[in-house]
């Protein structure tokens, strides 16, 4: 045997002539990208169909060393073929149950890494009629994930004609320092600018996958459809994507936002007394990636809508390469976002994930801030806690939230302030100046294929979680045996049509296949929503109803982020 990750360029040419003359034999498909060649592997997808992976593609340098926290580098071109049939490194996190210091730490600062999966590898790209793309960015808090297999595998989607792409990006500390010093050439915002580099390389390279740069969708869940929306708004991104999905987050959530010079209040919280922006950066520079992760740990956790996070993406100082330097509001005013057309929603309890980690992170004697109606009210709306107008504002919101059982009216005010209203008003914000469609929807299907209530065997707790739509979507290594023409297996196929119909068409149901017209948003009284449940309906929701206070409030103190 001979290693193909140092043989020559002119035998990687030969490889790819013979992928052609035996593309009926089952062998290691290899494709040239910009950066050098990539020996890839065949599987299959929910279908038996079979589908090409390449895995564990560099985009970007290794962010160590003088990188580290700054904006990504494009990846040096190598010589010979490098194996692409492995996944690469996620970025230093504690998986998922970042509160649960029994669960090992994972991961290294060499993550910039990158999945294609595609069913057709072009002859020649020049006469193949090309894919549309769809990148997706995973969620995580921006402080946990990544782009693999056991949570993003590809098989339901690649039941579809489209190229699927998975992405790493840094987290935490590592992805979202920030500093306002010039001099210290770290403005924030690297994990978003990992993204934005991964999608120029699909500019780049996505042809040689069978995929069309000018036809790509961004997707993301969580923090990545916050990503995702951060990505709308960037003037930065113009032109990397045309179109997008928005699931369950948005920039006018007010969870995904930083603070300018952060770092200080961070370095001064973990005992460390540090005066200035350099003595704050160099101890976090002194430290090792899973210091940094344990640093954010001993801060223990907050998911209050009224308090704003230390660490986590930020408006940056005008400068070169910037991510963004002007307010989402601002842009979304102005008109000066990317026009593209929209899908965004949320599931029917998004709540219960704030409720269970709340009683977990006590359990393991971690510091959790406690709920009141005072934390709920968006630290966007300049409200401070324990003045008299948040006190009236708690008293209202606690009159709205009476209608079930305690905990689930804990649950829907949870739900609504830290995602339902904050994408809702996004919708609101893109209808006074957005040129192309936007699609609202809520996920209220329930299933054994639900994700988090899986992960959490909480099946006796009603309604959609955080996250369980991502079982529709794709195959993971806690999805169950389906049998085909089941619930799970219809209601599978039918969101990931809905999906790729936008995909590949910007309009999720060109047709009546699926015996829905989902129509675009017009109005925002009420915001029309497709509900995705055993049926496809639009329906009056009770965060609909919810959402009438919610907007009295804000049109007394309206959103405001600078």
């Amino acid at each position: 045997m001979f290693n193909l990750y140092f043989i020559s360029q002119s035998t990687c040419s030969i490889l790819l002539l013979l992928n052609f003359a035996l593309k009926n034999v089952a062998c290691n498909p290899v494709v040239r990208t910009k950066s050098g060649c990539l020996k890839g592997s065949i599987d299959r997808n929910i279908d038996g169909g079979k589908f090409y992976q390449f895995m564990g593609i560099p985009y970007a340098e290794p962010p160590v060393g003088d990188l580290r926290f700054k904006a990504p580098k494009p990846k040096h071109p190598w010589k010979g073929i490098r194996n692409a049939t492995e996944e690469g490194s996620a970025c230093p996190h504690r998986r998922e149950k970042r509160f649960n210091q029994s669960v090992p730490l994972v991961g290294d600062e060499d993550c910039l890494f990158l999945n294609v999966y595609t069913a057709e590898l072009p002859r020649n790209s020049a006469t193949m009629k090309l894919k549309p793309v769809l990148v997706y960015i995973h969620g995580g808090g921006y402080v946990f994930g990544n782009g693999g297999r056991a949570k993003y595998g590809p098989k339901n989607l690649m039941t579809e004609d489209i190229v699927l792409v998975t992405l790493n990006y840094r987290l935490g500390i590592l992805g979202y320092l920030s500093f306002s010093d010039p001099t210290l050439e770290i403005p924030g915002n690297a994990g978003l600018k990992d993204q934005r580099l991964a999608l120029r390389w699909v500019q780049d390279n996505i042809r040689r996958f069978g995929g069309d740069p000018n036809r790509v969708t961004i997707d993301g869940e969580s923090a990545g459809g916050s990503s995702v929306h951060f990505h709308v708004i960037s003037p930065s991104c113009r032109g990397l994507f045309h179109g997008a999905i928005i699931q369950s987050g948005s920039t006018l959530n007010s969870w995904p936002w930083g603070k300018l010079d952060g770092a200080i209040s961070v370095v001064n919280k973990i005992g460390v007394k540090a005066k200035t922006q350099k003595e704050a950066l160099d101890v976090l520079k002194s430290l090792s990636a899973y210091e940094l992760v344990r640093v954010l740990e001993q801060m223990g956790i907050t998911e209050c809508s009224n308090d704003w996070q230390d660490i986590s993406p930020v408006i940056e100082y005008p400068h070169e390469g910037a991510f963004l330097t002007k307010s989402p509001i601002d842009i979304l005013n102005a008109g000066e976002q990317n026009q593209v057309p929209l899908i965004l929603g949320y599931n029917s309890k998004e709540g219960h994930w704030m409720n269970y980690q709340q009683m977990a992170a006590k359990a393991m004697g971690t510091w959790v801030a406690p709920f009141s109606w005072e934390c709920i009210i968006p630290w966007q709306t300049g409200i401070k806690k324990g003045t008299a107008k948040s006190k009236r504002f708690a008293d209202t919101l606690e009159r709205t939230y009476q209608t079930e059982t305690p905990e689930e009216n804990v649950v829907n005010a949870w739900s609504d302030s830290i995602y339902d209203v904050g994408i809702e008003q996004a919708i609101k914000f893109h209808l006074k100046t957005h040129l192309a469609p936007i699609y609202a929807y809520r996920i209220s299907v329930i299933t054994r294929l639900n994700y988090l209530k899986r992960s959490l065997n909480l099946w006796d707790k009603p309604g959609v979680f955080h996250s369980d739509e991502l079982g529709y979507l794709f195959s993971q290594s806690i999805t169950p045996k389906v049998s085909p023409g089941s619930p799970e297996d219809i209601y599978r196929r039918r969101i990931v049509k809905l999906w790729t119909n936008f995909v590949k068409y910007k309009n999720p149901t060109p047709d009546d296949e699926l015996n829905v017209l989902w129509q675009p948003v017009e109005s925002v009284d009420p915001i029309k929503q497709l509900d995705i449940g055993e049926n496809l309906t639009f329906v009056d929701t009770p965060e609909a109803r919810r959402f009438v206070v919610w907007n009295e409030l804000l049109e007394e103190s309206p959103f405001i982020i600078n």
